[in-house]
């Protein structure tokens, strides 16, 4: 079964990062006293993660693997990747997923270009969120097919925004070709984008875009902003703030650059 290959994987490097005996636990003694309300261990999660046969636990322990201090290390990476390829669970691959587009690298773009094609809109939704997180120019052919084919809506969001890293005519174009899409939030997302690559503010009307870009042929982004994503983190619950030992540091939406794109030597204009 698909799941074994991912149970053996697994074992075979964690187990020699790690050692037979161990996992990662840096958690805090109070905590610790706590475990039984406050979710699995490291080690419950990582035995989550390759369960055989009840994916609810799979998609649960790799959700727990990718929060943990050690969720970037190399073997629940690679865990991450093997799974998107072989889980037949579209929630398992979701989660593997947004897990990569955490921790993953620059070429794992050339993945999620093959989980844009996944039957499942949540899965395809997640791949195009971790683009928004990496650049890399390999995926703007695919991202703009995306963009203008996909039948999902909240699938085609995610695309447009993800595009507002790249500054190519062919970019602009399918931008101001989302415009006329059905979706009210497409269209948002294409106008903002657009707005992102070239530091104009034209509206939702695809012909003022394509009247401007005849007119400033060659210098399109010249006046582009900087792209970031945003880190969206969830304001505390009532239950969370009795948690006391725990960083409380999830109360501001942080922009980010994506891996791939070198911090700007000087300011420029955050969109």
């Amino acid at each position: 079964m698909k799941e074994t290959t991912i149970t053996a994987l697994f074992i075979a490097t964690a187990l020699a990062m790690t050692g037979c005996n161990t996992m990662p636990d840096n958690r805090h003694p109070i905590e610790i006293l706590f475990s039984p309300f406050n979710g699995p261990t490291p080690r419950e999660a990582a035995i989550d993660a390759v369960s055989t046969y009840d994916a609810d636990r799979r998609a649960r322990g790799i959700a727990t693997l990718a929060q943990a201090d050690f969720g970037g290390e190399d073997p629940y990476v690679k865990l991450y990747r093997e799974t998107i390829k072989i889980d037949p669970d579209a929630t398992v691959r979701t989660a593997a997923v947004k897990a990569l587009g955490m921790h993953g690298d620059v070429q794992d773009a050339l993945l999620f270009i093959e989980v844009l094609k996944d039957e499942q809109a949540s899965v395809r939704w997640e791949a195009a969120r971790a683009l928004q997180k990496i650049h890399n120019p390999v995926v703007t052919r695919p991202l703009s097919e995306v963009l203008k084919n996909d039948e999902d809506e909240n699938v085609r969001i995610a695309a447009a925004y993800a595009l507002g890293q790249y500054a190519q005519p062919g970019v602009f174009d399918s931008l101001v070709a989302a415009l006329d899409d059905d979706s009210y939030g497409v269209v948002r997302i294409s106008q903002q984008s657009l707005s992102t690559l070239t530091g104009q503010a034209l509206g939702d009307d695809p012909q003022r875009w394509f009247s401007w870009s005849e007119k400033n042929q060659g210098n399109l982004f010249v006046g582009r902003k900087q792209y970031v994503w945003h880190d969206y983190q969830v304001p505390p619950t009532w239950s969370s703030r009795m948690i006391f030992w725990k960083r409380n540091d999830y109360t501001e939406d942080s922009a980010r650059l994506p891996k791939g794109i070198e911090p700007p030597s000087e300011p420029t204009r955050i969109q």
